[in-house]
């Protein structure tokens, strides 16, 4: 069986989506992830409301996962029918697609979840269980459009947890992962060098974030970064805001900071995306994000090319 080799499916300043949209008109976003997204997608819905919200999905489903054996069928039906990931599947079924990506929460921040929703028992184990299925049959799901299926955990509370790389360290030890899924971590908050120690095939990190850390403690974080990339992994840097009302950034001062951050590293295995999900709520202004994304990516492959880093 093929292993998911990142290598041969992206190059340096491919645009990857976190995946999270406002614009709730499918017909209308699908398109454009097409257009401007090196990495396709099958989107979550932001703007639906609390239905596509960590606490209207995620754990209403681990309760009803574990109340009822802990069947994948119960996964299946509910991730399949997110409007989204439906509206994805219903499109492009059949009509391969080199590389998608689909997303769900990650295990730490569905304790955290679940510690909100003051859950009377968490069982850590179980929701392990839970999310190495859930992959799975997301994967699977994906199957239907790509042999390439990349899942990325959200984990947007994992700042909040000391011990957040454990958690996963233990996920991938007690879940024998398909070698054709790539798996893929995504937080949108303050970053932690020991993050990036696991075998993650792309990190997603805020490009501000981690430039807060590298300012920190250089040290240590220039040798967990080269590290990283000789395993092969990849970094998706969130140079665009999500806001809806930031202003567009001055894109030779944002390259100009981007080379300064990340001096030494390997600029052949960087994705440019947006810091978070894509707030914006009508089609005229998610367009115009979504090409300001692209046009930011072409300006750091012009970057990577002067530096001696160019595609492959």
């Amino acid at each position: 069986m093929k292993t998911f080799s990142p290598n041969q499916l992206f190059q340096a300043g491919d645009t990857w989506p976190v995946g999270s949209f406002c614009l709730t008109d499918c017909r209308q976003l699908l398109p454009l992830i097409m257009e401007c997204c090196g990495v396709r997608c099958g989107p979550e819905l932001a703007g639906v409301g609390t239905a596509e919200e960590v606490l209207g999905v995620w754990v209403p489903l681990y309760q009803k996962w574990e109340q009822e054996n802990q069947s994948g069928l119960i996964i299946e039906t509910a991730l399949k029918n997110r409007p989204g990931m439906s509206a994805f599947l219903k499109t492009y079924s059949g009509k391969p697609l080199p590389l998608v990506k689909g997303q769900l929460l990650g295990p730490v921040s569905l304790m955290a979840a679940l510690k909100k929703k003051q859950f009377p028992f968490i069982d850590r184990d179980k929701i392990l269980q839970f999310i190495g299925q859930s992959v799975l049959v997301q994967s699977d799901l994906l199957s239907k459009i790509s042999q390439n299926r990349i899942i990325c955990l959200d984990e947007p509370w994992a700042f909040t947890d000391v011990m957040a790389h454990r958690v996963w360290q233990e996920l991938w030890d007690v879940v024998k992962f398909d070698p054709q899924i790539g798996l893929a971590l995504h937080s949108c908050g303050p970053v932690k060098s020991t993050w990036f120690e696991l075998p993650w095939h792309v990190v997603h990190v805020d490009f501000q974030e981690l430039a807060t850390g590298l300012a920190a403690d250089a040290r240590v974080w220039e040798s967990t970064l080269e590290a990283f990339f000789k395993r092969g992994s990849w970094l998706a840097i969130g140079v665009l805001s999500s806001s809806p009302i930031a202003p567009a950034p001055d894109i030779a001062e944002l390259m100009a900071e981007v080379k300064s951050v990340l001096k030494g590293a390997s600029l052949n295995q960087i994705l440019i995306s947006t810091s978070c999900g894509v707030g914006d709520m009508n089609i005229t202004s998610t367009k115009s994000r979504l090409q300001q994304l692209c046009k930011t990516a072409e300006a750091f492959v012009a970057l990577a090319s002067g530096a001696g880093n160019g595609r492959k």
